[in-house]
Formats: structure tokens, C-alpha cells, sequence
């Protein structure tokens, strides 16, 4: 059945669980695939993201963070997810496309370089928060800027659906990235 995931990652939430997978026992975000998790501020995406990190980890596999927020406590994690925060690999890149290089350049390295097998999930948190390199440029304009200035260090004006654009493009490569290596990406 094409519908069926190769394993699940175990969310810390029987009913989210359920949800992904339609098992509460040995259920969870289907690995190997893209995971989505949106609400509002302050609703608990970033703590589902770390108790899909400690699932990760009893499966015997590999968790990463993009800590975007730089906002990872790991003593609330650590005590909240019984998530061992000393195997957790954290990146902290700061624009979208630092983001998504990081995910590919983990992935060549668990994969190729290191031939590691085991289930790999990449928590990103948070995609919202991450500006495009264009705009991060913008932060460095000088007070009282000039046309010139803006030209020299930022390149171009905001492209209508900029950000959109960026992480359509990425997602569609991550896709192929993901199914090839069996990754989980959140």
C-alpha cells in the first residue's frame, strides 16, 4: 500500500499520533516524509517538534534542530520530552536559504559521508521567522540611506511573494532529497 509510511515517529501525543497515523501505540508522524506543523504563537509547535526528537531518539536515530528562534531550552526540553539534549545536533542559520543548505549538507553527510542507516528527522523552527538573504541585507542599510546605498547592499527591491518563492523552490528539491535518503523533515 502506497499509503502506508516505512515507520512512525512517535510524537509524545497519543492523539496526534492517531491523527498522523491512525495508531496511538507504535504510531506518530510517518518518517521518510515532510511534517507540517502550524498554529498560533505560543501554541506548543515547538514542543511537539522536541518530543518528535526524543521519538526520533527511541527508534535509535538521529535528531537535528534548526534552532532559527534561537529559542531551545534544553533543560525544559531535556525534562518536558525526555529528549537527551547532548545527542541532539543544533544549527542556527539565519536566512531561508542558510536553512535549507543546512538540512541538504546534514543529510550528503549522514548519508554519504558517514553511511550512517539509522531514521533521521530535521526539526525546523521555525520557517516564519527565517528572512530570505535579501532581506537580512536590508538590516545593514545605514540611517538616512540612498538609493545608491540600498542598490549596493541589498541588490534589488522585495520580489512580490519573495519568501513563497524561496521555500516552494527548496520544498520541491527537499522532497526528492527526503524520499531518496529517508529523512523526516518537521
Amino acid at each position: 500500500n502506497l499509503d502506508v509510511a516505512k515507520y512512525y515517529i512517535d510524537t509524545g501525543n497519543l492523539a496526534i499520533n492517531y491523527c498522523c497515523s491512525g495508531k496511538f501505540a507504535n504510531g506518530g508522524i510517518p518518517g521518510g516524509r515532510l511534517t507540517e506543523i502550524y498554529g498560533p504563537s505560543a501554541s506548543s509547535k515547538s514542543l511537539i517538534g522536541s518530543n518528535i526528537l526524543a521519538g526520533v531518539q527511541k527508534l535509535g536515530g538521529i535528531g537535528i534542530i534548526l534552532d532559527t528562534e534561537n529559542a531551545i531550552n534544553g533543560q525544559f526540553i531535556q525534562q518536558a520530552t525526555k529528549c537527551d539534549i547532548n545527542k541532539i545536533i543544533r544549527y542556527t542559520p539565519v536566512t531561508l536559504e542558510d536553512c535549507f543548505g543546512t538540512i541538504y549538507r546534514a543529510i550528503e553527510y549522514i548519508r554519504t559521508k558517514k553511511k550512517i542507516d539509522l531514521p533521521v528527522v530535521i526539526v525546523y523552527d521555525s520557517i516564519s521567522v527565517s528572512p530570505s538573504a535579501r532581506e537580512l541585507r536590508e538590516t545593514q542599510l545605514p540611517e538616512g540611506y540612498s538609493k545608491a546605498d540600498f542598490k549596493r547592499i541589498v541588490g534589488s527591491n522585495e520580489q512580490p511573494g519573495e519568501r513563497a518563492k524561496i521555500c516552494s523552490k527548496e520544498l520541491r528539491k527537499l522532497n526528492t532529497e527526503m524520499e531518496q535518503n529517508d529523512v523526516t523533515v518537521v
